[in-house]
């Protein structure tokens, strides 16, 4: 009868490729992001922001959120179950918007539509950005699709 333990080399082997694909932990590192949302060049205001890191591209950490002011300022933050803050995690991420004003509607009659259902959508936002580990503050323009550092 073979041994149970022969398959322990390979075992072995299997688990550290699990561990290099999934990662060893490490801590998050979070910077300050900050901003203006544009739409169609004027600032807007009552833009619920959303900053998800992208998987694919390596960024882990919680999602980040913030809403525009009157001005179309932000500044985003973030929650997990045993922190809280302020900023993104550092990497890149997908940015998705959010049209307060029209949510707020009833019924959306009379509320102008300033940006395209595809910015509310993680799946086909066009829109990414970049946190870098000293803090962004970025302007994020509709529907130009850019983001950008002032």
């Amino acid at each position: 009868m073979p041994s149970p333990l022969r398959n322990l080399p390979g075992l072995g082997a299997i688990a550290l490729m699990i561990a290099a694909v999934i990662g060893c932990g490490g801590s998050i590192r979070f910077a300050p992001v900050r901003g203006e949302v544009l739409v169609k060049g004027v600032p807007a205001k009552d833009v619920r922001l959303e900053f998800h890191p992208d998987a694919a591209g390596g960024t882990r950490g919680p999602s980040s959120s913030g809403e525009t002011d009157a001005e179309g300022r932000f500044e985003l933050a973030y929650a997990t179950q045993s922190t809280r803050g302020r900023g993104a995690a550092v990497g890149t991420h997908k940015v998705v918007l959010r049209d307060m004003a029209l949510a707020a509607s009833e019924t959306g009659i009379g509320v102008p539509v300033r940006f395209g259902p595809e910015y509310a959508n993680l799946l086909t936002t066009p829109l990414s950005a970049t946190v870098t580990a000293g803090g962004e503050d970025l302007v994020i323009e509709v529907p130009s699709k850019s983001v950008r550092n002032p």
